[in-house]
């Protein structure tokens, strides 16, 4: 059993070597992590997809641009200015338009007849071209094109906005699960002490029994508590692997991980967290709240362009007031007939519609409705989880005090056992065991500590701060 134990204790020895002298460390986790990991990687295709989609949009409210040719063949025929002999001919054409954001529609056309196809022969005198502007007088509202990028453009937001938030909790959720690997390393090591000393007091009590000094109710307590540290060495050390494994999948690294105290991005971060103030009224709490938790934030976004839809929808009721114009320039007619231009307004109203615009009003008249309470329903269940965050943050405050003065008592009852050990009042193992017991408060105060500093990332995070 014992060449068994110390087998495992010297495969714990050497795992932990091979951990410490890694060659990544946790910041080039981090942003490998942020590069890498799968949750992030996700969102940044779906803000890609959206700028995509954006880029689709402003494109097709851009110029377009088109070129054709037509071949064919016409019978003898007369038109207004005389007889056209039959034959072949071919046409050449260019067409473009643009509809801006505001309405304003433009289209040309440009048409180049060659009448016997491939000679081109007075071409100067066989082209036409065309010019037509039209725009929406009243009411001005936003046209599709207008109203589809305004969607987009929030949509954008708040994916970007979303990103941010998922970048910045994931680097909380690695700094976190680091501290924790470091607290199971040291865990572990007091493991295996604990092991160790357990050993040796079986050793002694065996020889005490041999001796007639010891009973066998004290061979049994010591045989236990070997087997008890031996257990708890091993559960600690598979949760530490656990935890290693799930970080490098999370993060994506490649390598072994450096584990160490030592690190000038741990003591930033750390710092950081330690200088944020979460200690805030409840009326500056629920305006950030409001300002920056994304739900909220589409929400009144969606509120707000369905009060704009309203407004629109009441407008298609209106009469409605159009202007047009146009240029026509026909190389092929007589020169007083070659070019003409027109500009127009006109107006139109549609009367009767079997009560659909109605319906319509009605209907964004509803969902106006429905966004005000689902707004109102999410505000009072955000302040909830609020509140449960900082119900968990007073709780975790007051364990960290405990803690410290667990801390305070087991330094000072330390420093008396020093004492007696000094005058040899008490043996090794025992002083050993007080060391072991200092350590594990240290060890506890550390973690308490990481608690509440992460109660106070998450609610900040949580806050938008």
């Amino acid at each position: 059993m014992k060449r068994k134990s110390l087998l495992f204790i010297f495969m714990v020895f050497l795992l932990s070597v091979t951990v410490i002298s890694g060659e990544i460390s946790l910041e080039e986790a981090v942003r490998t992590g942020l590069e890498n990991n799968h949750e992030l990687v996700q969102k940044y295709q779906e803000l890609v997809n959206l700028e995509r989609e954006r880029a689709s949009l402003e494109a097709g409210i851009d110029w377009t641009w088109k070129l054709g040719g037509d071949y064919g063949y016409a019978s003898e025929r007369i038109d207004t200015y005389g007889p056209i002999e039959s034959g072949d001919n071919l046409v050449f054409t260019l067409e473009g338009g643009k509809i801006t954001l505001k309405g304003l529609g433009i289209n040309t056309r440009f048409s180049l007849a060659d009448y016997e196809p491939f000679s081109f022969k007075n071409l100067d005198e066989n082209y036409k071209f065309r010019l037509d502007i039209s725009r929406r007088l009243f009411p001005l509202t936003p046209t599709t094109a207008e109203r589809n990028l305004l969607q987009i453009e929030n949509r954008i937001s708040i994916a970007e906005q979303e990103m941010k938030e998922a970048r910045i909790r994931k680097e909380i959720e690695w700094v976190s699960a680091y501290l924790n690997l470091l607290r199971l390393q040291e865990r572990i090591q007091d493991a295996q002490t604990r092991y160790r000393l357990a050993l040796e007091n079986l050793a002694s009590v065996e020889l005490q029994a041999e001796m007639g000094e010891a009973g066998k109710e004290q061979l049994l307590a010591a045989q236990l508590a070997v087997k008890e540290t031996e257990l708890q060495e091993k559960q600690l050390l598979n949760t530490f692997l656990q935890a290693r494994d799930s970080f490098i999948l999370d993060t994506g690294i490649d390598g072994e991980l450096l584990l160490t105290k030592d690190s000038d991005y741990l003591r930033g971060f750390l710092e950081r967290a330690d200088a944020i103030d979460i200690e805030l009224g409840t009326e500056e709490i629920e305006r950030l709240l409001r300002d920056n938790n994304l739900q909220l934030r589409q929400l009144k976004f969606s509120r707000e362009y369905a009060e704009e839809e309203l407004k629109w929808q009441e407008d298609e009721g209106k009469i409605k007031v159009d202007t047009f114009g146009n240029y026509n320039y026909d190389a092929g007619l007589p020169e007083e007939y070659r070019s003409y231009w027109e500009l127009g307004v006109g107006v139109s109203y549609e009367f009767y519609d079997s009560g659909e615009q109605k319906l319509a009003v009605e209907g964004i008249e509803a969902r106006i409705e429905n966004l005000e309470r689902e707004y109102a329903h999410t505000l009072e269940r955000l302040k909830q989880e609020l509140a449960a965050m900082y119900a968990q943050y007073r709780v975790d405050q007051m364990a960290l005090e405990i803690r410290a003065l667990g801390l305070e008592r087991t330094r000072l009852q330390a420093a008396l056992y020093k004492e007696q050990y000094d005058n040899g009042l008490i043996s090794d193992n025992q002083y050993e065991e007080l060391v072991l017991a200092l350590r594990q408060a240290e060890l506890d105060y550390k973690e308490a500590l990481d608690k509440v500093r992460f109660d106070k990332l998450r609610i900040a995070l949580f806050l938008g701060i």
